[in-house]
């Protein structure tokens, strides 16, 4: 084992005269011989196949002698240590007139061909992939390439193939596009970029479309495409005053300003997944698909409608004459109770009082359930009914009015189709002569108008909002002072006669679907004659459709429910 090595200057009259010639075994030392125990100075000696020659030499005054030495008895081991080599800076920008163009930078050092790929230099490139190893970096800005991995040699010799130049530096600090389709998948976009420094800068956007990365922000509308994206970073502002960028309205709340950074546009790429849908048959979906969006996804909330969150709970009990159920909470908006048949069958109200405010059920005495199965169920209903604000492809709505209770997991929002104001009405009055058979459910005269008349002005027809339906209807003279009320689409009811007010009654509301005032008939009326008018219900027609893609059965069970609001007057 090598011992450390001493650097020292032995006594001037120990200064030894070494005096080395080939082929000898161990170096002759001329000169006073030390005392025991002093260093002596040794030194490698040629062997004798070297040519080497023979001075004498005497050591100067002050001179440093290395002395290696090993204790008795041991040997020398030889050991092998590797040191890499470090990079190669090669400046190439001699008599250039500006930064180098992305891309056109292509040399030869040491007989390996290197080219830059958005700062980075490749070499070994296989022209089948297109694929090669990256062997150091290119700084555009300054024509600079450092070599991390070059053969081994001697030769210092560069040959340049190709290298543009530009006269100005025609950097971007913000870009915005579209790619060549839409809607895409999202979060599946990603952008990348080579600022003028060599530096690769990459980016991603999230589920929302906001888009994040080393220096770089920006966001993307998964729907139509429309991507906005600015280099740089946010730093401090203090002390940066002086920059061209500097504006004070755009200092933060935390003092920070974004610091924009230039990059080549050359170098911007970006990666994204676009759908693409088959065409389908309207025959299938029910619904001409021309209008529906070019992925077949309709929006099921839009921003200016009505939404109400809800949240449904089910008690269940076995109840007593005079019970108060207290449901848990006030300022319930629905409450229905049911039995444990199958389907379930609903409890008559007479058994029960709901207060809705109070969230309680109060049960009649005497109390007779005999003829239902028990227990029975409590379904009740906490809504909050807003306008909606905003809606993310994520599935984030928001209100527009806040909250005023808590709302637990698996509360649901719908959809609430504002109405305005509605109420029933009559329309399209008149008469004619003959009433033909079949009947011709016409809203203008065929043939001639009848002789007599009703008088629609003092004895309006009239109407109620709750039992009022959309229809068509004629009152055909069977003689000259009764009538047959025809319906388009209910049966025939009567004869009833014209002396007496005329209300045929609806049999879901119990009240008349319309009232026809006795002191409103004139004379001249007879049999074939017809009074024609048309009634429009308070309602508003509601169609649905149902699309349901192909697969397999995932919900054995599914249902949609309609809940009617209004304030009724």
């Amino acid at each position: 084992m090598g011992l450390p090595i001493a650097l020292l200057t032995p006594p001037a009259q120990y200064r030894p005269t070494l005096t080395i010639r080939p082929g000898l075994a161990n170096p002759v030392t001329t000169g006073p011989t030390p005392p025991a125990g002093t260093p002596q100075a040794t030194t490698a000696y040629p062997t004798a196949q070297q040519a080497v020659p023979s001075p004498t030499w005497a050591m100067p005054s002050g001179s440093p002698v290395t002395v290696r030495y090993w204790s008795q008895g041991t040997s020398v081991d030889d050991r092998v240590e590797g040191h890499p080599i470090g990079a190669v800076e090669i400046f190439m920008g001699q008599n250039a007139v500006g930064p180098a163009v992305p891309g056109s930078v292509r040399f030869t050092f040491r007989g390996r061909t290197y080219v830059d790929r958005s700062g980075s230099l490749v070499y070994g490139v296989d022209p089948a992939t297109n694929a090669g190893t990256v062997g150091g970096t290119f700084n555009y800005q300054e024509c600079r390439a450092v070599l991390t991995d070059y053969p081994a040699g001697t030769s210092t010799t560069v040959t340049i193939v190709s290298l543009a130049t530009r006269h100005v530096d025609p950097g971007v600090t913000s870009i915005f596009g579209r790619p060549p389709g839409a809607p895409l998948v999202p979060g599946q976009y990603t952008i990348r970029a080579t600022t003028f420094a060599g530096d690769l800068i990459t980016g991603s956007a999230d589920i929302n479309g906001t888009i994040a990365g080393a220096q770089m922000e920006g966001e993307v509308d998964w729907q139509t495409g429309l991507y906005r994206i600015a280099f740089g970073e946010r730093v401090v502002a203090a002390g940066n005053e002086g920059q061209p960028w500097y504006d004070a309205a755009a200092v933060d709340s935390n003092g920070d300003i974004w610091r924009p950074l230039a990059v080549d546009p050359a170098s911007v790429f970006f990666g994204c997944v676009l759908f693409r849908r088959i065409p389908v048959d309207p025959e299938l979906v029910g619904i001409d698909p021309v209008r529906l969006p070019s992925d077949g996804r309709v929006l099921g909330f839009n921003p200016g409608t009505v939404g109400v969150l809800s949240h449904t709970a089910i008690i269940t009990l076995t109840p007593a004459a005079d019970d108060v159920t207290n449901l848990g909470r006030t300022q319930l908006s629905f409450a229905e109770i049911y039995d444990s048949s199958d389907p379930p069958e609903p409890i008559e109200d007479v058994w029960y009082t709901v207060d809705l405010a109070a969230g309680t059920v109060t049960w009649a005495n005497p109390l007779n359930l005999s003829g239902y199965t028990m227990p029975v169920n409590i379904r009740h209903r906490i809504e909050h009914l807003s306008q909606i604000a905003d809606v993310q492809i994520t599935g984030q709505v928001t209100l527009q009015v806040p909250l005023v209770r808590n709302f637990p997991a698996g509360s649901v929002l719908s959809n609430a189709l504002a109405y305005g104001d509605m109420q029933s009405r009559v329309t399209n009055v008149f008469d004619q002569a003959t009433w033909s058979t079949p009947a011709v459910w016409s809203d203008v005269v065929q043939g001639s108008p009848a002789s007599g008349n009703y008088n629609t002005i003092l004895h309006p027809i009239e109407v109620e909002n709750d039992s009022a339906t959309d229809d068509r209807w004629a009152l055909v003279f069977q003689s000259s002072n009764t009538v047959l009320v025809l319906s388009q689409d209910r049966e025939a009811m009567g004869p009833y006669g014209i002396g007496s007010d005329i209300a045929p009654i609806n049999p879901v509301s119990g009240k008349p679907y319309f009232t026809i005032r006795a002191d409103g008939w004139g004379t001249g009326w007879s049999a074939g004659n017809a009074l024609r008018f048309n009634t429009v219900s308070a309602t508003r027609p509601t169609w649905g459709a149902r699309v349901t893609l192909p697969g397999e059965i995932t919900e054995p069970n599914d249902a949609v429910r309609i809940n009617v609001y209004g304030n009724a007057n």
